[in-house]
């Protein structure tokens, strides 16, 4: 069980990475957007 908690642990912190990066991302292209109008 232990085994699967680390496991389990370790697929939400990935997915928190991913999601950030994705929300990075999407901030830093309505910027640029925002600085070329």
């Amino acid at each position: 069980m232990a085994y699967l908690s680390t496991f389990v642990c370790a697929i939400v912190l990935f997915f928190l990475v991913v999601l950030w990066s994705v929300i990075e991302f999407f901030i830093e292209s309505r910027k640029k957007e925002e600085a070329s109008i």
